[in-house]
């Protein structure tokens, strides 16, 4: 089954009821893991991936910061650019002590 399908059910019930930050980014990394994983496509993963990020860091909720890093390296190496996912894997460790 494509991430595609079931997509407008979850932005149906975003649009009814706003969800808080953490179970945005939660949705987020839902859909670039989807993208990357499910559907191979590595430029919506890498798009969801840096949403999430954006969305951590207005709103200061960062649980799922590393792991959209993480996605957004994932994209990079899987469409075969290794500065990108080397840029995005130092973003990371440069992380890591304070999502502890």
């Amino acid at each position: 089954m494509s991430g595609r399908a079931w997509r407008p059910l979850r932005c149906e019930a975003m649009q009814a009821s706003p969800l808080p930050p953490l179970m945005q980014s939660a949705a987020k990394v839902t859909e670039s893991l989807t993208a990357w994983r499910i559907d191979a496509d590595f430029e919506r993963c890498l798009a969801e991936a840096r949403a999430g990020l954006r969305l951590c860091a207005e709103s200061g909720v960062r649980v799922w910061e590393t792991n959209l890093m993480g996605q957004e390296a994932a994209a990079h190496l899987s469409r075969g650019d290794l500065s990108a996912a080397a840029a995005a894997l130092e973003r990371m460790r440069q992380r890591l002590p304070q999502s502890r």
